[in-house]
């Protein structure tokens, strides 16, 4: 079975650019509600809903990859619609959203919307949507990869991948999706168990997730660095190098802090609810 490190590719969106939902009707209704002006403004700013969006469409993506490689068939139809089920955007933001809000309680985000709010940070938001969705393609994810692969073997320093690298150290963006993709494929795993499609322990499971981790971190860092360089491609290396300032301020540590749990707490949630999903689809066929 794949070690899931795509999931690791859905917790890249958690920058700070950047079963189903328990989630009952008054508990909706609270997450809708859960978002002030302030936290509102920044949601809208960093055009959140949009952001889910992507994420959405590479989850589903990568659901039908595993489904692929799983069954013998790519599983019924059935299985295409729970597989979007546990997508619904709708329940998706609404998780995000309630943890966004209560994760920058009490925290100033003016220094942060007037940011993304600027010509500059709207460019650096198209740019990361833009980049993410292009990521979506295996040919221009290759693409990028080799163009990393590549700087990185030159022996003389490429100054804007100096500026990536501190702005990936500003937000710790290897360790943290690293982190994100290990949880996720405990989580995936999980809900295989639970399903009954893996005969193993929970603690068994632990121990081979953590087993991959090196692996995991590898890919995970190339990935990351083979977006964040095509995101940022067109910003000049002061851009960059400001970008990363920002992303240094208590502001923008708290906001990748929030980020980063709120859709890694969204990711747990469905790579267990996909695990149980392809259990059942094993067992049917098998019946």
């Amino acid at each position: 079975m794949r070690d899931m490190v795509a999931f690791s590719r859905l917790m890249r969106g958690a920058t700070l650019a950047a079963a189903l939902w328990c989630v009952t009707t008054a508990g909706a209704l609270r997450a809708e509600k859960a978002l002030d002006d302030a936290t509102g403004a920044l949601w809208d700013a960093l055009r959140m809903e949009r952001m889910i969006g992507v994420m959405r469409r590479e989850g589903v993506s990568h659901s039908r990859e595993l489904a692929e490689e799983m069954l013998p068939d790519g599983g019924s139809a059935y299985l295409r619609d729970r597989v979007e089920d546990i997508h619904e955007p709708g329940r998706l933001a609404r998780m995000v959203r309630a943890r966004f809000a209560a994760g920058l309680s009490g925290v100033d985000t003016a220094p942060l919307v007037a940011f993304f709010t600027s010509a500059e940070g709207r460019e650096i938001i198209e740019l990361e949507f833009a980049a993410r969705v292009a990521m979506l393609d295996p040919e221009t994810e290759e693409t990028a990869r080799a163009r990393y692969r590549a700087l990185v073997g030159e022996a003389s320093q490429d100054v804007r991948l100096e500026a990536t690298r501190a702005y990936v150290r500003a937000n710790d963006l290897i360790e943290r999706n690293v982190t994100g993709a290990l949880n996720a494929n405990m989580s995936f795993m999980f809900g295989l168990i639970e399903g009954g499609a893996l005969s193993m322990s929970r603690e068994q499971a632990i121990r081979s997730v953590r087993a991959d981790a090196g692996d995991v971190r590898r890919r995970t860092r190339e990935w990351v660095y083979s977006y964040v360089l095509l995101a940022q491609d067109p910003l000049s290396v002061a851009q960059i190098r400001d970008y990363a300032a920002l992303a240094a301020t208590p502001e923008g540590r708290a906001l990748n802090g929030t980020l980063f749990a709120a859709f890694g707490a969204m990711y747990r949630e469905v790579s267990h609810a996909l695990g149980r999903a392809l259990a059942a689809e094993m067992a049917a066929q098998d019946l």
